[in-house]
């Protein structure tokens, strides 16, 4: 039996705008949160200070790298215009 596409899309009701489909957070999901918190609660003071102490010395070594990178560019540039 031959079937149109106009009528199989006739058949199927809509959805009503109204109905919302609700997802369940999947138990994997949940215990990875709370472990996440759990790792970031189990951090010291001082632990943070030194992370972030970290982190802030490898971005001043980064700018200062590309700020010497930028003045042996401009130096190259100088000495050899093209």
């Amino acid at each position: 039996m031959l079937v149109r596409k106009e009528e199989v899309q006739e058949t199927k009701s809509p959805k009503k705008s109204s109905e919302t489909i609700i997802k369940a957070t999947r138990p994997q999901g949940r215990y990875k949160r709370k472990e996440r918190e759990k790792r970031a609660n189990a951090y010291s003071a001082q632990d943070l200070e030194g992370i972030l102490l970290w982190t802030y010395s490898l971005a001043s070594l980064k700018s200062d790298y590309n700020s010497s990178l930028g003045l042996i560019i401009d130096t190259v540039m100088m000495m050899y215009p093209f």
